[in-house]
């Protein structure tokens, strides 16, 4: 983390707490919506960016969850309910003060995840229900469901292209034109090697 989150890892230099495990999710808000590419950004070998980034545009670590608590006790086969407590206590004990770590809120009313759902599509993309009698599911969905609101999205795959220079061979990835009104948005790009194994 403190290669490309140096403004996080700051915060949790400045709080008290020693040995603990949380479950949680960096974001970088930019006009109040969250930015997955400005995530990707910081993953730049120039550490003078990532530091120029941390200051412009800073993330925040949004917690949901306590695995081990700051005594050491393992919390992940407690119930949530359980573990809730102890991760509000925790925050409020280490993180009171802090703007690059939050508590994601939780309700049981019904009617506030409502409203929270009606925001989807600002700056949220789904709410989370989770079961309060379920212990910790690492990576399972037992536990959790994702709600939210299906948008579609059109995938355009690229083309790998060979092409013999004399004693070696490159390969490119090309994408293909699209004539719809809707504009290409690059999530990768190929490169060309020098030569095939």
């Amino acid at each position: 983390m403190s290669r490309y989150f140096p403004d996080v890892e700051h915060a949790w230099k400045s709080s008290e707490a020693q040995f603990f495990v949380l479950d949680g999710e960096l974001v970088i808000s930019i006009d109040g919506i969250f930015s997955f590419e400005s995530l990707l950004e910081r993953m730049n070998p120039s550490s003078i960016l990532v530091m120029e980034l941390a200051r412009n545009q800073p993330a925040v670590l949004l917690i949901f969850d306590i695995l081990v608590a700051d005594d050491c006790e393992l919390l992940a086969n407690h119930l949530l309910k359980g573990r809730r407590v102890r991760l509000e206590a925790f925050t409020d004990r280490f993180l009171h003060s802090s703007a690059r770590i939050q508590l994601t809120p939780a309700r049981t009313d019904r009617n506030v995840a409502q409203d929270w759902f009606n925001l989807v599509g600002a700056s949220l993309e789904g709410v989370i229900a989770k079961q309060l009698d379920r212990p910790y599911d690492s990576g399972g969905r037992g536990a959790v469901v994702k709600v939210k609101k299906h948008q579609l999205m059109e995938c355009a795959v690229g083309a790998i292209h060979l092409k013999n220079q004399g004693s070696s061979t490159s390969i490119s990835a090309k994408l293909p034109p699209r004539q719809e009104r809707y504009a290409i948005r690059y999530t990768s790009a190929g490169s060309h090697l020098d030569h095939v194994w």
